[in-house]
């Protein structure tokens, strides 16, 4: 959000309107100019945080299953389950 033309609380609302699953968590805010900016930074921690991500990429690559023999459609099966 770099548009510097718009208002926080516009950016705000557009955020807020955008969200998805658990980052809609930040909707609770009023909405106010200062919080966009603990909205932002909020999702910022969250989805950025190295360790969450590389713990949770660790724990699908464990999870797949071994291929059953060696054939195009066990290849498919592991790729799509990716």
């Amino acid at each position: 959000m770099k548009d510097v033309t718009l208002a926080d609380v516009t950016k705000l609302h557009y955020l807020k309107t955008n969200l998805k699953g658990e980052a809609m968590i930040v909707t609770i805010l009023p909405a106010t100019g200062e919080n966009f900016t603990t909205a932002w930074q909020s999702l910022q921690d969250y989805y950025e945080n190295t360790h969450l991500l590389m713990r949770s990429f660790y724990s699908n690559y464990i999870a797949i299953l071994k291929m059953k023999a060696e054939t195009a459609m066990e290849l498919r099966r592991l790729y799509y389950v990716v």
